[in-house]
Order: structure tokens, then sequence, then C-alpha cells
């Protein structure tokens, strides 16, 4: 079984993604949160499979996230999600793993 946390600010595209997510076999989503220091909590607590995480969120995004996260465990892939076109992220965020 593949654990998934789900990470974003909005309640009803986070809602969303785990009723998706839910219905996937071999996918359990065991937590979710809404926001980069819940992320960083989270990783901790449950250090699952994956983590779907939106990249601009109030207080620490999920670029931020994406570092700290990935420095202390590496093992878990970080799947990024945004609405924002020409950002600079994707660079950024292959740089932090």
């Amino acid at each position: 079984m593949i654990e998934v946390i789900v990470i974003d600010d909005h309640d009803l595209v986070r809602m969303g993604i785990c009723r998706l997510l839910g219905d996937v076999s071999g996918l359990k989503v065991v937590a979710e949160g809404r926001s980069g220091e819940e992320a960083v909590v989270l990783a901790k607590q449950f250090q699952p499979d994956v983590m779907l995480m939106d990249v601009r969120m109030p207080g620490m995004g999920g670029l931020e996230a994406t570092r700290k996260i990935k420095k202390q465990y590496p093992e878990i892939a970080i799947l990024t999600v945004t609405a924002c076109i020409g950002d600079p992220y994707p660079s950024k965020l292959l740089q932090a793993g």
C-alpha cells in the first residue's frame, strides 16, 4: 500500500484530491494539511511514500517545505502542484529534490 499525504491550503481542492486518490487501488491517504509547516510535521509523523503538495500557500510554501522534508527524509517522493504559469518553481523544485 502506497501511503500519501495531501497538502493544499484550499479545502475544496485538497478534499477533491483526497477523494480521487481514495478511489485508487493500492493508495491510502494517511493525512492532510493546509500549509508547508503542517507538511513538515506530517512528514515526520507519518513518513509517507508520497506527498502531494501545493506550491503556493500562506506561511511556508511548498518549495521551502520540500527543501526541509527532502533534507530529513530523502526517500519521500514529493509531487508538487500549482495553477501558476510561468513561475520559476519547476527548476527550483528540481534543485530541492
